[in-house]
């Protein structure tokens, strides 16, 4: 077991980088959408007509490019505080895996 998570650790530390920085990137999209969905509903309700695809596809096209940029600019930046604190938890469990073996 300790050998293959040692191979699984080795393979993704390659690029740890890229998948902080698209992480972070996604986060933003997801929260983007989560957004869209919630004033779709609420204004579904308060007008009695469904809203909620309209609102998607408008926040799809107003604010999707906005959210992108936010969003990699925060995973550029963010990514590299992320892969030195995700490296620093795969030394500790690189060593724990070692000391079991």
């Amino acid at each position: 077991m300790a050998k293959l998570l040692f191979k699984r650790l080795k393979r993704t530390e390659k690029r740890l980088y890229f998948y902080s920085a698209l992480t972070i990137l996604i986060t933003w999209i997801l929260v983007l959408y989560v957004k869209a969905s919630t004033v779709g509903i609420v204004a579904s309700i308060e007008q009695s007509r469904p809203e909620f695809i309209k609102s998607i596809i408008g926040f799809t096209v107003y604010q999707l490019w906005i959210y992108i940029g936010f969003g990699i600019i925060h995973g550029i930046i963010g990514g590299i505080f992320l892969k030195t604190d995700l490296n620093r938890n795969l030394v500790k469990i690189k060593k724990t895996a070692h000391n079991t073996v």
